[in-house]
């Protein structure tokens, strides 16, 4: 799907100038997020995250432990947005604009998308049987 967005090398995409309703998490508590990232969220193929665990198989053990793919991503976008905010505060020179904001944000809401079941543990299974002959690293997962 593409959309036609008006927007220049500075500021953000103008889909509405308004925050989206603010929405609470339950680490980061009440935040708001900037309306494309919530136009992202609402899509099915980020929803699903929703069913995804953050920590694979690990709450079969620790039954407490219930954190999504869906909430850890949009915890890892408001982050980004506020540690690149705290940057360009701190370092003016930069020169960081509200656009690099929130492209960090749409990198760090779409990090997780590509994530299949059981995560990391279904990568382990996977990978090696995919591509037999290679010795598989941790490291070598991110660059897959």
């Amino acid at each position: 799907m593409y959309a036609a967005i008006e927007s220049d090398n500075n500021k953000p995409p103008n889909i509405n100038p308004q925050m989206s309703p603010s929405r609470h998490y339950p680490i980061h508590g009440t935040i708001e997020l900037h309306p494309l990232l919530v136009k992202i969220i609402d899509t099915p193929q980020f929803q699903r995250l929703r069913n995804i665990k953050q920590i694979g198989a690990a709450s079969y053990i620790y039954p407490g432990a219930t954190n999504s793919r869906f909430d850890h991503s949009i915890g890892v976008a408001y982050l980004a947005g506020e540690l690149l905010k705290s940057i360009r505060e701190k370092q003016q020179d930069l020169g960081i604009t509200d656009w690099d904001v929130l492209c960090v944000q749409i990198a760090a809401l779409c990090h997780d998308l590509g994530h299949g079941p059981f995560s990391h543990m279904f990568d382990q299974m996977f990978i090696p049987r995919a591509r037999p002959g290679i010795n598989w690293t941790v490291k070598d997962y991110y660059i897959f």
